[in-house]
């Protein structure tokens, strides 16, 4: 064979041999959808720019950016509307309504599109939020779908979806009486098993709400405060005495507070500012807690038909909060109920009345804290005993370690709901 030609049959043989390169990957109905927004907020932001529309230009713009982030051109557009001059006559600013109402329909549509696209169940909030958008840019054209996927999640007993599409639809809407009543009654079945967070609406307190399975508003409902320890789980804590609960109509909640902790705690509690963090750094912080469960208990009392008198219970660090409570405003109480519990002392000036209340604290003898808490148990008994207090025992659960004793607790509240 010629040299040549064996050179050029190889090399045949090797590009052969050579696998086709692959096609790049489709272009996702989503994506597609977000470039689509991102132009039309675009095009918008020329015409600003050109009519000396600035401060419309950079709202947007914004809209770009916030469509399609790693957008070049809406990058572009949004450094053009900075530079747009301003001064716009009259009869541009008439065309520009004209222009943003047609542009807020055409991206509603869009976000209809991308809302009601295939996604995991870990991202449905997020595609939620879609919705939300819709609702707000083209509410008419919307307000249909929104309604069929309310319909959608309740069929599904999928409340807290449910109550979230509400919540969007009282925003945009307009609160309507009947679809606000409804939303109260979501609220209520999904903390059953998921508790709400809330902030109390006269205090920066934030807590965690369950509502007993039966809930109505139609009667009063006795309320449990149950303080969490210094691991500032509070979230799970309110869901742990939910699932305790059973039968017991008791509403549950649970502070999100700074004094189980020695303070606030780097990473526990992210719903709070840094600013206000820091204010309550070394300080005394029942002077945050007590004002701060009372803000809420009033809202509970308001919003959730909870009863006047209520039941606090006080877990490791919590304990702090719940004796504190019990010689603060024993005539306030059902029931006192330190679980494993800390105690720092009372407040300087206790409260009239109530020496009869229950205060029945409970401990596992195989707490591997038991003998601090011990401790704190006597001088708390001492305490307590020197204030006039009848009824304040302490019962030791064999085999049980450093817990917050919820069953104990509940069957105590079922024996005084009962008397």
């Amino acid at each position: 064979m010629r040299p040549l030609l064996a050179v050029v049959l190889l090399a045949g043989a090797a590009l052969a041999q050579t696998p086709p390169k692959a096609p790049p990957p489709p272009v996702s109905k989503e994506a597609e959808h977000r470039k689509a927004l991102a132009a039309a907020w675009e095009g918008l932001s020329a015409w600003c720019v050109k009519w000396k529309l600035k401060d419309e230009a950079i709202a947007a713009a914004d809209e770009a950016v916030a469509a399609d982030p790693g957008s070049a051109k809406a990058k572009a557009a949004r450094e053009a509307a900075e530079k747009a001059g301003t001064g716009a006559m009259d009869s541009a600013r008439k065309e520009y309504a004209k222009k943003l109402e047609a542009t807020r329909k055409q991206a509603g549509g869009l976000w209809r599109e991308i809302a009601a696209s295939p996604h995991e169940d870990k991202d449905a909030e997020a595609y939620d939020a879609h919705w939300g958008r819709a609702l707000e840019l083209d509410p008419k054209g919307t307000q249909a779908p929104h309604e069929a996927r309310v319909k959608d999640a309740m069929a599904k007993k999928d409340w807290k979806r449910a109550s979230r599409l509400l919540a969007q639809e009282e925003s945009v809407l307009g609160s309507d009486p009947a679809r606000a009543k409804t939303k109260k009654t979501l609220d209520a079945r999904a903390s059953t098993t998921d508790p709400l967070l809330l902030k109390a609406s006269t205090h920066e307190m934030r807590y965690f709400l369950s509502l007993p399975p039966d809930w109505t508003p139609d009667k009063t409902w006795p309320v449990l405060v149950a303080c969490e320890g210094s691991g500032c789980s509070f979230r799970d804590q309110c869901a742990r005495f939910a699932g305790f609960r059973k039968d017991v109509p008791v509403i549950v909640l649970t502070p999100c507070s700074f004094s189980n902790a020695g303070g606030p705690r780097e990473g526990k509690h992210p719903w709070y500012s840094e600013e206000l963090k820091k204010e309550w750094t070394n300080r005394n912080t029942m002077e945050f807690d007590d004002p701060g469960i009372m803000a809420a208990l009033a809202d509970v009392r308001r919003e959730w038909n909870a009863e006047e008198k209520f039941f606090i219970s006080g877990y490791s660090g919590g304990g702090i909060i719940c004796w504190w409570e019990a010689f603060k405003r024993p005539a306030e109480l059902r029931g006192v109920f330190p679980a494993c519990a800390n105690y720092l002392g009372y407040p300087r000036e206790k409260g009239e009345g109530g020496r009869d209340l229950p205060i029945h604290a409970y401990q596992g003898d195989k707490d591997g804290h038991l003998e601090m808490l011990t401790g704190s148990w006597n001088r708390a008994k001492a305490d307590a005993d020197a204030a006039g207090f009848t009824d304040v025992t302490r019962t030791m659960l064999p085999g049980v370690g450093h817990t917050a004793c919820h069953e104990p607790i509940f069957e105590e509240i079922r024996k005084i709901l009962a008397r």
